[in-house]
């Protein structure tokens, strides 16, 4: 018998690659674990250009969207600000960054950091890893300069506080480490199931 997250991505994929590949059939079970209340709070789909990351991604995120209630997502951290689900891709997330800085991020009218549950799609396809951003904080009204590793402190805040986080990435695990640093990979990889996407030749793009 199918799983839902198998439908869903084969009802993705239905006009592009009619069928899927039985590597794939390996990975449906530890996903549905995860959907269903896996020990892990995060997800990470690693693999190369066309391999159905964010295919997969778009899959399972329609699946907690509509499967997962507000009551459900408070019970895995009650003082949430934001017990929502929220998708983005890495570039819109360091645009955030660049025009709110910091607040932006945690506070702001997006706080994507404080999302219940987050996906982000492409980790490692944005153009910086730091920026320096200078404008008003609205919360505190003042102006303000400051430096901002988006995607690191992020990450930390998200792993630290076990706020479930799905992330699909071109990068390997040195990559990661290089990209974000040693303590980001080790947060990463202790909180989140990695599963890799590294099987089709022709691509579920």
């Amino acid at each position: 018998m199918k799983t839902e997250i198998q439908k869903q991505f084969e009802a993705e994929i239905k006009d592009r690659q009619p069928e899927i590949s039985l590597e794939y059939e390996e990975i449906f079970g530890e996903l549905e674990v995860w959907i269903c209340g896996g020990n892990s709070a995060g997800l990470v789909l690693r693999g190369g250009i066309g391999q159905g990351k964010t295919t997969m991604l778009r899959a399972i995120c329609k699946i907690v969207k509509a499967f997962w209630t507000e009551e459900r997502i408070l019970t895995i951290r009650q003082e949430l600000r934001n017990p929502n689900i929220k998708s983005i891709r890495a570039d819109d997330l360091l645009h955030i960054a660049h025009t709110e800085g910091r607040e932006g991020l945690f506070y702001g009218e997006h706080a994507i950091g404080q999302a219940g549950v987050l996906f982000i799609d492409d980790l490692g396809g944005e153009t910086e890893t730091e920026i320096r951003f200078e404008g008003w904080n609205k919360s505190h009204e003042v102006y303000i300069r400051e430096t901002i590793r988006p995607f690191a402190e992020l990450l930390t805040r998200r792993c630290d506080n076990n706020l479930p986080t799905l992330i699909s990435t071109r990068l390997d695990k040195t990559q990661i480490i290089e990209r974000y640093g040693e303590s980001v990979f080790d947060r990463l990889f202790g909180s989140c199931n990695w599963i890799n996407m590294q099987f089709v030749e022709g691509g579920y793009r």
